[in-house]
């Protein structure tokens, strides 16, 4: 039977990538023209063709071409897609050797072990880190520090001896601004005597009683055993990412006193760097430590409905929820709960699928509703307080005759299921009238909120769902990416 490989090739400036096709008994070998390349032919192909039409791209005869730092700006899932080696797991351990001034003057790159030794025999050449036995991407923000690092360190060799100080200065100022990103410290150049940085790529939680907070727990990716490390496609699991004295710092201290941030200082010269999509979930966690007993309660029960519209958004897959105590408790909801609400006695049935931003971002404590439109190039997303707005607009358009409505800059098709979503979702939104105050006594009765499950109605809901998800990640093709890979 014919088979089609994406194959990829490392080079100086990027990464190669080609398509070969094989036919019957793998007879027939030979490379398919990217003029020649589509969708169903291989899962990456959808992604690379849309780099190229983006100008994230290049192609170079019968490949397409990616430079390393694209590349270490993508999220896992879409390295993956392309057939990638997993990203590195090691700390980045820096260490300078002589004063700058001084003519050898370097700063050592090195790769940690669990135990924190140097790991033996890895090199870089851009994104990839290998050895004999292993292969790894590095990606950012790790990536442009250790860039940034090697050019200092290479000047030596690249500038006359009158020159040197100059150009090292130059060199040394990005290498400061790399790390300050990486890390959050503006001193941290300071530490160059010993600076060590772990990269957290997932998360847990623990809980220690009803009244307490839920303590998250840093995840980073394990190493791919030796035996499977030369297959690019080989999976590694995440496991616990700080040593102990740091790990109990980070849930016991930091965390509480900081919230969710991309980075902490564990100590002096130690520091933490969160994926966007953990940096998200922290975020959830942060609000859910705030809140109310029942809400907390319903987070304990299950957290991956509260977290993976806030992961999905930051780019993130539901694979970077990890172990810890809250989840290995008894899981009891299917994959059709899509979150966790209070139950206000309202009944809603839509005809529209229509999600609620259960947790708005920081400095936006607005309500919103996403609305998946048939017909509509976009969802459209309405605050809470403007849906009886769009039901003016609604009737407005109607009494005229019109096939459309225009609402806040989007023009949408007028239909009847449009209609009757828009009028239910003002019924569920708008407040009780005249409803006589509650005595105290009521009110101590009605203490409690009962929280109950929203689940998705239908295959449509579980797929738009899926669609939200829009990558952040600060990299040139960012807002380039779809959720989802034609294949």
């Amino acid at each position: 039977m014919a088979g089609v490989v994406l194959n990829w090739s490392p080079m100086l400036n990027g990464i190669a990538f080609t398509l070969t096709r094989s036919g019957v008994l793998g007879l027939g070998k030979g490379r398919v023209s990217v003029a020649d390349w589509t969708p169903d032919l291989h899962p990456g192909v959808g992604l690379l063709k849309l780099l190229l039409d983006n100008d994230a791209a290049e192609v170079r005869g019968d490949a397409t071409w990616l430079c390393h730092a694209t590349i270490a700006c993508m999220p896992q899932a879409e390295t993956e897609i392309l057939g990638l080696p997993p990203r590195c797991p090691y700390p980045l351990r820096l260490e300078a050797q002589g004063a700058i001034s001084d003519l050898v003057f370097r700063i050592e790159v090195s790769w940690l072990d669990r135990n924190g030794n140097p790991q033996p025999g890895l090199k870089r050449s851009g994104v990839i880190l290998e050895s004999v036995t292993e292969r790894y991407l590095v990606v950012e923000p790790i990536f442009s520090v250790v860039e940034e690092v090697e050019a200092l360190t290479g000047v030596s060799a690249t500038a006359g001896a009158s020159s040197i100080m100059d150009v090292r200065m130059v060199h040394f100022a990005r290498v400061k601004l790399a790390l300050t990103n990486a890390t959050g410290d503006a001193q941290v150049d300071g530490y160059l005597d010993r600076l060590t940085i772990h990269h957290a790529t997932g998360l847990a939680f623990e809980h220690n009683g009803e009244a307490s907070n839920f303590q998250p727990v840093l995840y980073g990716d394990g190493s791919v055993p030796a035996a499977s490390a030369s297959h690019d496609d080989a999976v590694a699991e995440r496991r616990p990412l700080l040593p102990l004295e740091h790990a109990v710092k980070f849930r016991t201290v930091l965390f509480p006193d900081q919230g969710a941030r991309s980075h902490y200082r564990l100590r002096t010269g130690v520091y933490v760097v969160v994926d966007a999509p953990v940096e998200a979930a922290l975020r959830v966690v942060q609000r859910i430590n705030g809140s109310d007993e029942a809400t907390r309660a319903a987070f304990k029960a299950d957290p991956r409905s509260f977290l993976l519209a806030a992961v999905e958004e930051a780019g993130g897959t539901g694979d970077i929820i990890c172990d810890g105590a809250v989840l290995r408790e008894p899981m009891e909801y299917g994959e059709r709960v899509i979150g966790v609400r209070a139950w206000d006695g309202k009944p809603v049935t839509f005809k529209i699928p229509v999600f609620h931003n259960w947790f708005p971002e920081d400095g936006k404590p607005v309500e919103t509703y996403t609305l998946d439109v048939p017909g509509s190039p976009r969802p459209l997303t309405v605050r809470s307080a403007d849906v009886s707005r769009l039901r003016d607009a609604i009737e407005a358009a109607r009494a005229a005759n019109s096939q459309q409505v225009t609402f806040d800059g989007n023009t949408l098709p007028l239909t009847p299921d449009l209609e009757q979503t828009v009028s239910t979702l003002v019924g569920h939104v708008a407040p009780p009238a005249n409803r006589p105050r509650k005595s105290s006594k009521e009110k101590e009765s009605h203490a409690s909120t009962l929280m109950v499950l929203r689940v998705a109605e239908n295959e449509d809901d579980l797929v738009f769902n899926a669609r939200l998800r829009i990558p952040t990640k600060a990299a040139t093709y960012s807002n380039l990416i779809p959720a989802t890979i034609p294949t």
